[in-house]
């Protein structure tokens, strides 16, 4: 389910935060997507939209190129990720390449699965567009919060 305030709906796109487990573990698109000129707006209306969930922590898995996007906002020191922090939000970066198969490595996984543990809840997961590289991700963390095992890629073993 998606979820959207009135105020986000008044702009030209809303963030779409996703939970995949409410109230334990959401999953979005970066702030902006999918232009690749985004704006401090898109970036403040896509936290607000987090935190205004709940949100307490982020794993991000954007690639140091797609957190460059950001770098003529004026964003201050750290970028995106540091906007992140001063919103209160506990993020841990997983630097992860785009357009693979399968979206995650075993060492990418159990890294996000560590974070999550690790991290306050609910966390969201974004990558770019917040579908293949976080769609892994969350199917990972969701097989092994159910106890069913999960082999490289984020695909359920027999």
């Amino acid at each position: 389910m998606t979820f959207w305030t009135p105020e986000f709906l008044a702009g030209e796109r809303a963030p779409a935060i996703l939970w995949a487990r409410e109230g334990q573990l959401a999953r979005s698109h970066r702030p902006g997507y999918p232009s690749s000129r985004p704006t401090h707006d898109h970036v403040d209306r896509w936290v607000q939209a987090a935190v205004g969930l709940g949100i307490r922590s982020i794993v991000c898995l954007l690639e140091p190129a797609e957190l460059q996007l950001y770098d003529s906002l004026d964003l201050g020191e750290g970028g995106l990720l540091s906007c992140y922090r001063r919103a209160g939000l506990a993020v841990s970066h997983i630097p992860v390449a785009d357009y693979r198969i399968p979206p995650l490595a075993e060492p990418e996984e159990t890294a996000v699965w560590e974070a999550f543990q690790r991290m306050e809840k609910p966390v969201l997961v974004q990558c770019s567009a917040g579908r293949d590289r976080t769609g892994a991700a969350v199917q990972a963390i969701l097989q092994r919060v159910d106890g069913r095992p999960c082999a490289p890629g984020g695909s359920r073993t027999p």
